[in-house]
């Protein structure tokens, strides 16, 4: 039988850092109205008990008076790649008066950070719903624990490995959550809340592995701006799915083979259309381009994944690292709302921009391909998107090659409009970089050849995917969509 470690953060004065183990980093909230006096933590991974209930602290002592603990769980290697299920029991003299559980998907040789929330058991039950949700199994899979109302002007971001939010002020809100397993796709973060408010002045953004998916217990009014965009060289929360992305990633473009040539620009990332190919390096020993990403993915979201990446630039003739990378693929984002959806802001999944080729003491090297838009999917019973909403999941642009000390434009982010997202030319026998996908313009462009002796641009990314489905009423008042809804 496979067994944990558990080494107490608080409980203990000394432990190690846990440096290069798997296992979790549990970080324990509790209500000290609840007057708890002990905590019992069990864990278990495919029905099997990997830790044996165990008593924390493990000398009695008073647990924080700010209702915060901590420890590590050590749990064996082969482990890793499963869902471990920590559950924590707030004790008073021995009784239960609280529970909380938390799903965590272990990493070989990694502390996975998480919270668990003990909340008192004279909460009410959760509440079942009368249709079902694509993607999670309300109740089942998480229940809710109140409003989220994220009112503040400012940036909220959520942490998809914990599921806590962090406040613009340098608070933290640990709203009901959960992990959701998928075959062969990560798994999912979900949210789930009895109402969801998104100010106007209010941008959601999220870090992490994970798609995200908000189940409501009630309605969602969306005011402000939920951007789960890809950074130029990092996928978005979802994006990048590895075993999606070996068919829909762009391809590496090669390198330079003399100072004379060249080298290629990386293919652009694909989901809901083809990326673009990458441009041709030129001149003797040129390098060639990167082929596109093809396009992948379910047209209904489920599994819900987002977008994949660029590839790489080829490399200038011996300077290795100088081809630019490729953007990151756009995230996943699903909102499910037992009554309604209510959208006046913003929702935005963009792939990211390939970066430029860098400079080298020779020849050109490659741009990156840009990434492919991520995922959007609407579903409830009433959907009502009013003239100013916006719904993007457009694919960055591809970097422009370089050509020997000059550096090649970075490629631009996925727009949020019916343009296309677009990269200077800054070079002038650098490869132009592919324009993104963007509303019915879906394929990423390729990138161009470069000049004599210089560098192909990346190819573009193509458009993510957005799926609305209302079981009742489906208003459009104007909102900008791109690309169409399927």
């Amino acid at each position: 039988m496979r067994r944990a470690l558990l080494i107490a953060g608080a409980f203990v004065c000394a432990c190690g850092d846990g440096g290069g183990e798997t296992g979790i980093d549990l970080a324990i909230r509790y209500d000290p109205a609840l007057g708890l006096d002990r905590l019992a933590l069990s864990a278990s991974a495919g029905g099997e008990s990997v830790a044996e209930r165990t008593l924390l602290p493990a000398e009695q002592r008073p647990l924080s008076e700010s209702g915060r603990e901590s420890v590590l769980l050590l749990l064996p290697d082969d482990l890793a790649g499963d869902d471990v299920t920590v559950r924590v029991d707030g004790l008073v003299r021995g009784d239960v008066v609280g529970t909380g559980q938390v799903v965590v998907a272990l990493h070989a040789g990694e502390l996975v950070p998480a919270t668990v929330t003990v909340r008192s058991g004279a909460e009410p039950p959760c509440e079942p719903w009368d249709w079902e949700p694509a993607n999670v199994v309300p109740c089942e899979d998480a229940a809710p624990h109140g409003d989220l109302e994220l009112d503040g002007d400012g940036t909220w971001t959520l942490d998809t490995a914990t599921g806590v939010i962090a406040t613009p002020d340098g608070d933290s809100l640990e709203p009901g959550t959960g992990l959701v397993t998928q075959a062969n796709r990560r798994s999912i973060r979900v949210i789930a809340v009895d109402a969801l408010v998104i100010g106007a002045g209010a941008v959601l953004e999220a870090t992490g592995p994970h798609p995200v998916l908000i189940a409501v217990w009630g309605d969602a009014t969306i005011d402000g701006t939920i951007d789960i965009s890809a950074a130029a060289a990092a996928d978005a929360p979802g994006g990048g799915d590895p075993d999606l992305c070996a068919l829909g990633g762009g391809g590496d473009g090669t390198a330079a083979e003399s100072e004379e040539g060249g080298a290629g620009g990386g293919g652009g990332g694909a989901y809901g259309g083809d990326g673009g190919d990458g441009g041709d390096g030129q001149g003797d020993g040129k390098g060639s381009k990167g082929p596109r990403g093809r396009a992948v993915g379910s047209a209904n979201l489920t599994p819900l994944v987002g977008g994949c990446p660029g590839g790489r630039g080829g490399d200038a003739n011996g300077d290795a690292g100088t081809g630019g990378t490729g953007g990151g693929g756009g995230g996943a984002l699903e909102i499910a709302a037992r009554d309604s959806i209510a959208l006046s802001g913003t929702l935005r999944v963009a792939g990211g921009g390939g970066h430029g080729g860098e400079t080298a003491s020779a020849s050109g090297a490659g741009g990156g391909g840009g990434g492919a838009g991520g995922a959007i999917f609407l579903h409830s019973i009433a959907i009502e998107m009013s003239t100013g909403a916006r719904l993007c999941a457009n694919g960055g642009s591809g970097g422009e090659g370089a050509l020997g000390a000059e550096s090649g434009a970075g490629g631009s982010a996925g727009t949020c409009g019916e343009e296309r997202a677009a990269t200077l030319n800054q070079v002038d026998k650098g490869g132009d970089g592919g324009r993104g996908g963007a509303a019915d313009m879906g394929t990423g462009e390729s990138g161009k050849a470069g000049g004599e002796g210089g560098a192909g641009g990346g190819g573009g990314g193509s458009v993510g995917r957005i799926h609305l489905r209302a079981g009742g009423q489906l208003t459009d008042l104007g909102a900008v969509i791109t690309p169409a809804a399927e």
